[in-house]
């Protein structure tokens, strides 16, 4: 993984992007902006679209150039896991001319733990009773935070308040999420969250409840233990990027809401996955609002039959969405390559 020196943003995320890309950013919740303005597509248009995984990555033009009737077979060939993993470092560095600082972590410890989910040693621990709000850059250097007293709540619970809560821009970097962790960390925009792991994950191990089509969080490394429901939900609009992640003993990775009073479009890209049994699917989606997930390099662990991505019928009502199938689809981006079960 590329990485890339730290910047400092005087401005707002989508004054950055104006003035850089030349994109109108006024636009009310909820709406769509037009097709080639998201960061993504943005991305695929400046790197070309010669590879599969570029094509993956952008919204636009998929199910000409992959399902052409919108299902059946990719037509695409394989890329192969170097070529595929040079595409992501460019695309995190990409990420820095929209305003989404990418950073170094700080080292794993010497002994760090065994298993699938390899959590650093903590270098220190704190107790966080009041959510945490995080702008511009926190670096936790491998501290451990863990709830209390409000934030003392480690169950399946709805509508905990997050240890960490990040403004549009914000970056978290080496932190540890111990137990309780209420529900996690909350990014009310775009944001970056660097080698972050949770060691017991409470209601949801962290959200996306942007306001903007063209807002983008970015997990870039970590990892998650004990999931009894969700690690990253999707509540707002905009694009989830998941990237060398691990996660071992969980319900879902990536779920997009599908029962929220307020329902959006929404997009992820999950790459360089491993996940390890036990544990029910690893993505799901609301074919009804447009949802898509992109998924490629995923290695399951353990579990010969989880489901890669479901789909689902979404509602604003409450009621729990219906299923109505899995596997590949113009929703759901993948080919039988993209995945591996040891």
């Amino acid at each position: 993984m590329t990485v890339l020196c730290e910047t400092r943003r005087s401005e707002s995320t989508d004054a950055l992007r104006e003035k850089t890309h030349g994109i109108a950013t006024s636009h009310q919740p909820g709406e769509m902006r037009r097709s080639g303005t998201t960061p993504l597509d943005r991305l695929a248009q400046s790197t070309g679209k010669n590879s599969r995984l570029v094509l993956l990555m952008t919204h636009r033009n998929f199910e000409e150039n992959v399902f052409p009737a919108g299902k059946g077979e990719p037509l695409l060939p394989r890329i192969s896991s170097r070529a595929r993993k040079g595409l992501y470092s460019a695309a995190l560095s990409a990420l820095t001319v929209l305003g989404m600082a990418v950073a170094a972590p700080v080292g794993h410890a010497e002994n760090p733990a065994t298993g699938a989910v390899p959590i650093p040693e903590a270098r220190g621990e704190q107790a966080v009773d009041s959510t945490i709000t995080v702008e511009g850059t926190m670096d936790g250097e491998l501290t451990r935070y863990y709830g209390k007293g409000d934030l003392g709540g480690g169950g399946q619970a709805e509508d905990q308040p997050p240890v960490f809560e990040l403004e549009d821009g914000a970056t978290l970097r080496n932190v540890i999420i111990g137990a309780p962790a209420s529900d996690g960390i909350h990014c009310l925009g775009s944001c970056t969250l660097r080698n972050v792991w949770w060691e017991d994950v409470g209601e949801d191990a962290a959200t996306l409840a942007a306001g903007s089509p063209s807002d983008l969080m970015v997990i870039d490394g970590g990892g998650a233990r004990a999931a009894e429901d969700k690690v990253f939900q999707h509540n707002g609009p905009g694009t989830m990027l998941i990237n060398d992640f691990r996660v071992e003993d969980f319900g879902t990775l990536y779920l997009s809401c599908g029962n929220c009073t307020a329902q959006y479009e929404r997009h992820a890209i999950i790459n360089d996955v491993t996940a390890t049994a036990p544990g029910g699917k690893l993505t799901g989606v609301n074919v009804n609002y447009g949802d898509s997930v992109a998924l490629s390099d995923i290695t399951v662990v353990g579990d010969s039959e989880m489901d890669i991505c479901v789909s689902y019928e979404g509602n604003e009502t409450g009621a729990e969405p219906e299923r109505i199938g899995s596997g590949p689809s113009k929703n759901c981006r993948y080919a039988p390559w993209d995945i591996d079960f040891e």
